[in-house]
Formats: C-alpha cells, sequence, structure tokens
C-alpha cells in the first residue's frame, strides 16, 4: 500500500465529523482537494467495522463518472487499495467489509425518494434544486458532506449554513498535512 498524502481539507473534514456536525459544507476553487479530501475520508469510514450505507451523488451520471467516481477509483488504485472483486459496476458500488459506498446521480426524481442511508455526499451541490437535496437529507441518519465552487448564493448558503448544526470549510489551495496512511 502507497502512502496516502492527506489535506488540509482532509483534517478539516475529519475534525468536522469527529465534532459531530450533521452538515459539513465545503466551498472552495477547483482542484482545492475539496471532493478527493472527502471521498478519502468517506473510505476511512467505510472500511470501520460498523455498517455504513455511504451515498455519493452528484447531478448526472456523466458528471458522476467524470467526478467523484474516477476521483475515488484513482485515490484507490493510487494507493494500492483498489479491489476489483470490491467493485460493482453495474451498481455502481463499493463493498468494504459490511459497508458500501454507492455512486448515483439524481437526474431522475424517483432516485432520491424511499432509500435511505447514514451518510451522504452531494458533490457539486449547487446543481442540484433545494427540493432534491432535502429529500436526500431527510433520507440521510448521520452526516451530509457537500461540495461546491463559489459561483453564486443558493440555499446552502442562505439556509443550512447559518444552521448550528453546519461546519463550514473554505478550501483555495492545495496543502498536504501527512505523508503516511492513517486510520481516524
Amino acid at each position: 500500500m502507497q502512502p496516502i498524502k492527506l489535506t488540509e481539507v482532509f483534517e478539516k473534514n475529519a475534525r468536522a465529523y469527529v465534532d459531530g456536525y450533521r452538515y459539513i459544507i465545503n466551498q472552495g476553487s477547483a482542484r482545492s482537494s475539496k471532493t478527493y479530501s472527502i471521498l478519502q475520508l468517506l473510505h476511512f469510514i467505510a472500511k470501520k467495522p460498523k455498517k455504513r450505507i455511504i451515498s455519493v451523488v452528484s447531478k448526472t451520471l456523466p458528471h458522476l463518472k467524470r467526478g467523484a467516481l474516477r476521483d475515488f477509483q484513482d485515490y484507490l488504485i493510487t494507493t494500492g487499495q483498489y479491489d476489483d472483486k470490491a467493485y460493482n459496476r453495474s451498481t455502481l458500488t463499493f463493498k468494504f467489509g459490511d459497508s458500501i459506498i454507492e455512486f448515483f446521480s439524481v437526474d431522475q426524481p424517483e432516485k432520491v425518494y424511499g432509500a435511505s442511508r447514514d451518510i451522504l455526499f452531494v458533490n457539486e451541490v449547487n446543481s442540484i434544486s433545494e427540493d432534491i437535496f432535502r429529500q436526500l437529507a431527510i433520507r440521510t441518519k448521520e452526516k451530509i458532506f457537500v461540495d461546491f465552487n463559489p459561483t453564486h448564493e443558493f440555499y446552502i448558503h442562505t439556509d443550512y449554513m447559518k444552521r448550528p448544526n453546519a461546519k463550514f470549510i473554505h478550501s483555495t489551495c492545495l496543502l498536504y498535512t501527512s505523508p503516511s496512511p492513517r486510520d481516524s
């Protein structure tokens, strides 16, 4: 297994997770490691003995495949943790022990109704409607991570960011904080 580089963004998200925030809001410039760092943290969480269902969602399947899913696979491969048997290509799910990380798009309304999860990560949350986000959130038992590039003010700024159980994390440049693997 290759050493895992952890960023300051990873550390801030891990701290917010441990500190018990429900909404962990990541705003930052492109290539500031928001998505990659959150995916690393979700992988660490999924490897814990406690069973978890973790959903990673984006507006469309092409966006998801070119973005978060590609970043997650790249992370697993470059750190020597990729296991082809753990990845179901037809359902876009990864299994780690009793936990799964599932990837799906929210381009069809029925995808957000019904199924629940323990942890949610909405990639580029500013590209989905507030109603879809709300439907995902009410079906999430524990934590909700979101990331976005600052293009305009929207419901995350005007509502969720103001909640006492929300942590705002701003990132601008990529800074590594740890050159070695950790299991947080």
